[in-house]
Formats: structure tokens, C-alpha cells, sequence
């Protein structure tokens, strides 16, 4: 079973989210400007090329790719960036986010997986980085640690958007 609301619905939701923000009179105190002037950052999980990458153009910050190939990342992320330049906001003003899932061992050779293995996932994360993801969530799947994955080397991330006062800070 599938949940979700109607992109007119989502439009107006993140416009009241941040609306309620910026007009409360009791906020948590924050000294970093960029959270201040903008509110809390909204990260929007959508692929839908016709309407949902139209929402996340309008009002992420981040945006969280459902692709599971670079390939198809690629293309999606090309979208938003068209969506972007049809309301005159800059591309470089979301973050791509992606995320890999995989198992602890290689998959068989005979057949395609949906889940690749070790070096299967540390192939697909350079790759989804090359293809302009600046933010990864690793998904294990039925393993309880992975230290093997995060091999010194295996992976460089380009540089993210640094926030005035650099490391994050909690708001409770």
C-alpha cells in the first residue's frame, strides 16, 4: 500500500510549514544565520518527473532521489534542474541527496540484483557522486555493522555547502 498527497496539497503544506516558522513568536534559540533566515532545512523525497521534481524546485532544500542507478540519477536530477530554470531558482541551491542499499556479500553472478554487495555499493556511491549527489545514506541490509564499506580511499565526497558556524547544531 502506497501513501502519499497530491502535489497541489504539497505545495501549499511546505508553503504553511515555513510560513509557521518565520511568524512564530516563540522560536528555539538559534545562532547560525542560515537556519534563522530560512528555517529548518526541508529535504523532499520524490522522483516524479512532471510534478513532484516541480515541488521540490519550488521548496527543497534537499532533495532526496529515489533512483537506484546513477544512470537514472542522472536523469532525474537533469529534470530538476529544468524545473529549477522554469521558476528562475538556482540548481545549485539543493542538495542532491542519494542513498545506497546493500548486502554484505557480492551478489550471485548469474542474474541482475537489486542490492549489490561491497564493492558493488562502493562503485555506486562514486558513480551517484561523479553524477552530482552531494549528501549519501547507506542502507545495510541484514547486517549488523559495516566497517568494510567505508575502505580509506574507496570514496572521496566533494567538498558540501558549509553553514555559517560550520558543524550542525540540534534545536532541542
Amino acid at each position: 500500500m502506497r501513501f502519499g498527497i497530491k502535489t497541489s496539497q504539497a505545495n501549499t503544506t511546505y508553503g504553511e510549514i515555513l510560513k509557521i516558522w518565520r511568524q512564530a513568536d516563540a522560536v528555539p534559540e538559534i545562532d547560525d544565520a542560515w537556519l534563522w533566515d530560512h528555517g529548518p532545512p526541508i529535504m523532499i523525497g520524490a522522483g516524479g518527473e512532471r510534478s513532484a521534481l516541480r515541488v521540490v524546485a519550488r521548496h527543497a532544500d534537499i532533495w532526496a532521489s529515489p533512483a537506484f542507478t546513477a544512470e537514472e540519477f542522472r536523469r532525474k536530477n537533469a529534470v530538476l534542474d529544468e524545473h529549477c530554470a522554469a521558476i528562475g531558482r538556482d540548481p545549485s541551491e539543493i542538495t542532491r541527496s542519494a542513498r545506497v542499499f546493500f548486502t554484505a556479500h557480492e551478489p550471485p553472478a548469474a542474474g541482475p540484483s537489486r542490492f549489490p554487495g561491497p564493492a558493488g555499493a562502493r562503485e555506486l556511491l562514486g558513480e551517484l557522486i561523479d553524477a552530482g549527489a552531494r549528501h549519501l545514506v547507506l542502507g545495510p541490509i541484514g547486517m549488523p555493522s559495516v566497517p568494510w564499506v567505508a575502505k580509506p580511499g574507496s570514496v572521496t565526497a566533494a567538498p558540501g555547502r558549509q553553514r555559517a558556524g560550520g558543524a550542525r547544531r540540534r534545536l532541542d
